[in-house]
């Protein structure tokens, strides 16, 4: 075959080749090599995208209504426990709080008969604040120290008066304030023993009162302001028995009596309003012995 009878052959060939190939596009509705997918036109198969299977798509898992558990934890980014919500072995629930050093910083949780309590924690792990409904319904505020002694409470009593209390390292109380059944306010402070030594309230017709006591308890000074208004001091012996009274009445005059052990006036010193003074002295059966103006 000459050189020009096989250059005529590939010319032959290669015009077949383009004619079979728009032929067969146009019989299989795709488009032939090299021709531009149309609009609407079918893509082949191999390149059109991969379809899912069905057998591949994920199937739809129902929501649970509720979960149940004996305890949950709730970890942070470091897998460290932060939060745990558990019921223990005697059936209480409670939630407890970590903070990120790993250190319990607080406790719900219920006690006894099911009474809520909350406790919470300092950096030492010691319980500085707890608040709790008793058993009896009252509810009950402690602040600790860092040794665990309450050091002060608030609380109301079994007839639901609120008071606060105020105790030292001992756990001993040193100071009261509360309201009595009547509702009137009163103040106590205690020596180291928890006597009373000092104690302000208001009397039934509201008028202020204070009272001081020795280390028995025994009052021994007493000042208040009566009806009118009248200031009165009274000191009291180891018996409690009145030995010296002062007031100053409405109208100005001052004045002093002192008692004998059975309270009988033996002498009293008084200065008017004017200013001029008086002496009396009298004997047991209250008769003047001695006077002077």
């Amino acid at each position: 075959m000459t050189r020009l009878q096989y250059l005529g052959a590939l010319a032959v060939l290669g015009v077949a080749g383009l004619v079979g190939g728009m032929i067969g596009g146009r019989s299989t509705g795709h488009p032939a090599y090299g021709q531009e997918i149309a609009p609407g036109m079918p893509v082949p198969e191999e390149i059109a995208p991969e379809a899912p299977m069905p057998e591949e798509i994920a199937p739809v898992v129902p929501v649970p209504e509720f979960v149940e558990a004996k305890a949950f934890h709730v970890v942070d980014d470091e897998g460290d426990l932060r939060v745990r919500i558990q019921v223990d072995d005697d059936d209480q629930p409670s939630v407890v709080l970590w903070d990120a050093e790993n250190r319990k910083r607080a406790e719900f949780a219920l006690y006894g008969e099911g009474m809520p309590a909350a406790q919470f924690l300092d950096d030492a792990g010691n319980v500085r604040l707890a608040l709790r409904v008793a058993d009896d319904g009252r509810p009950d505020v402690s602040l600790r120290d860092e040794e665990g002694s309450v050091r002060a409470q608030l609380q109301l009593s079994d007839d639901g008066r609120p008071g606060i209390y105020l105790m030292d390292g001992a756990d001993t109380l040193r100071a009261r304030l509360n309201l009595d059944p009547n509702g009137r306010p009163g103040l106590v402070l205690q020596g180291d023993a928890g006597i009373n030594r000092i104690q302000m309230d208001l009397d039934s017709d509201s008028h202020p009162l204070m009272l001081f006591a020795d280390a028995s308890g025994t009052d021994r000074v007493s000042l208040s302001l009566e009806d009118t208004g009248r200031p009165r001091l009274m000191m009291f012996d180891g018996d409690g028995t009145v030995r010296t009274d002062q007031s100053i009445e409405e109208d100005g005059d001052v004045g002093i009596a002192l008692l004998a052990d059975d309270e009988t006036v033996r002498v009293e010193l008084a200065v008017d309003s004017d200013g001029g003074g008086y002496m009396e002295i009298q004997d047991p059966f209250g008769n003047t012995v001695w006077s002077a103006e």
